[in-house]
């Protein structure tokens, strides 16, 4: 069964919208290296993405939004107290996992 979820992030949107333009959530700043242009106001729902970059079924997709769920909201506590977790607690040991995970989808070499 093919997903409606054609545009797929390998840097979640949850996280790019904490570097937004002005912190509008809809806009950040890229810059190109090939062209080495600057765009200050890039639509964020079109970077860090490839359309299928997880297959056309939609699994992988589906199971990764439910992981950066969790993910979104212990980002949120550490901007919010501006504190990370306490060593080896459950919000620590899931903020790990997202680091390795980040590294897992760049698309950078493959």
């Amino acid at each position: 069964m093919a997903t409606d979820k054609k545009n797929q992030h390998y840097i979640p949107k949850f996280y790019l919208r904490n570097f937004s333009y002005l912190n509008n959530k809809k806009q950040i700043g890229v810059f190109n290296i090939s062209s080495q242009f600057y765009y200050p106001k890039a639509n964020l729902k079109h970077q860090g993405s490839k359309n299928f970059f997880y297959g056309a079924d939609g699994v992988i997709e589906d199971n990764l939004s439910v992981i950066e769920g969790d993910l979104a909201r212990i980002i949120k506590i550490v901007l919010e107290t501006n504190q990370v977790p306490k060593k080896e607690s459950e919000d620590h040991i899931h903020l790990l996992f997202f680091v390795a995970l980040t590294d897992l989808r760049n698309p950078v070499g493959i």
